[in-house]
């Protein structure tokens, strides 16, 4: 029997078939969407995050959804294309949005090169086994080349793309000894940038909530600049100030507030990697009075614009752009040569000056 959310999947998916959701089309949102079908918005969430996963659709934050173009699906038959596959782990959990993947994936349909290929975007647990993942997406389509985006490509994984003869990109530096292309934000500049700032302001107590997962590598170059900011200063990075968590989402931002909370040194600043930890952060600082900026500056690596909304401040935070992560990587993939050689694509992240922030008095 087909479940309410595969029954609304293809209602959506019928309509953008047959031309009523026509290509670049906004949606009915998902307020709109369950009084004209007679079924519940949590349900009607769930179809269209299943085909924003498709590439079927893809999300603008702050705008809606809208119908992705069309893929060439006769050239996938006929085997002269293939697909791309994006595989991305799932690390907040599907009852959560997840704008990177969504900004992510508009960023790769900008692109020339993908025009002949079907992007299929295969999204996976924490509890699941990412070569197993893509052998099954090799064996129901042919597949052109894929991009990894939210974990660590380790040696395994190298050697079944390899034994597959498909292309592959990482966005994120893969695990050390793991030679293939990959597209990063510069996560030493964007760290540096962000604690050189707070300490142009005065503060000299900062502290930091970080995660070093899903990715590594990054966390190590965010560290990098942390370091160098501070030791530029004649300033060391505190122990009992700085909190890594296991994952981007509202538990870690919780938790690392109340280490902050509970050690001996106090804190005027505060940077957080992630939009999700940001506001799980600031709800518990803000329960142990701080308030921003008054006693409390703060900027966010990462992260989108509602979290401005959510807080009540335009808060100053380092911008690294996910639609620019996924067009490059698409660029980079399908311009690849067997014989190339692995490098690496920077994408260059910038300061972006909210109100969050107060010089702090001599």
């Amino acid at each position: 029997m087909i479940s309410k959310s595969d029954m609304v999947r293809k209602i959506i998916l019928d309509k953008i078939n047959s031309g009523v959701y026509a290509e670049g089309d906004l949606i009915p949102s998902d307020n709109v969407l369950p009084g004209e079908l007679g079924i519940s918005r949590s349900i009607t969430r769930e179809a269209i995050a299943s085909l924003v996963r498709e590439g079927y659709l893809y999300r603008v934050q702050g705008k809606g959804t809208y119908v992705a173009e069309k893929s060439n699906a006769s050239e996938l038959r006929n085997g002269s294309a293939g697909d791309i596959v994006l595989m991305s782990r799932d690390v907040l959990g599907f009852e959560k949005e997840n704008y990177s993947l969504g900004e992510l994936i508009r960023g790769m349909h900008s692109s020339n090169g993908l025009s002949p290929h079907p992007l299929r975007v295969v999204t996976f647990s924490e509890d699941d086994m990412p070569c197993q993942i893509l052998r099954d997406a090799a064996q129901k389509s042919s597949v052109f080349g894929v991009v990894f985006f939210g974990f660590d490509v380790d040696a395994d994984m190298k050697s079944l793309i390899r034994s597959l003869n498909i292309k592959a990109v990482s966005i994120g530096k893969p695990l050390s000894g793991v030679e293939i292309p990959y597209v990063d934000s510069d996560n030493k500049k964007g760290a540096y940038d962000a604690i050189r700032y707070l300490i142009g302001l005065g503060h000299r107590n900062i502290a930091i909530i970080d995660h070093n997962a899903p990715h590594q590598p990054s966390y190590d170059a965010r560290c990098e600049g942390y370091k160098a900011a501070f030791g530029e200063y004649g300033l060391k990075l505190k122990k009992e100030l700085f909190y890594t968590g296991s994952a981007p989402n509202s538990e870690s931002g919780e938790k690392g507030a109340k280490y902050l909370l509970s050690g001996a040194a106090d804190f005027s600043a505060v940077l957080v990697y992630g939009d999700y930890p940001l506001i799980a952060c600031m709800g518990v600082l803000r329960e142990a009075g701080r308030k921003i900026p008054s006693n409390l500056s703060v900027v966010m690596y990462s992260g989108f614009d509602w979290v401005s909304a959510a807080l009540g401040i335009e808060i100053t935070r380092v911008r690294q752009s996910q639609f620019k992560l996924g067009k490059r990587a698409i660029d980079v993939l399908t311009s690849l040569e067997a014989s190339e050689s692995p490098g690496a694509h920077v994408v260059d992240v910038s300061l972006e000056f909210g109100k969050s922030c107060r010089q702090l008095e001599n």
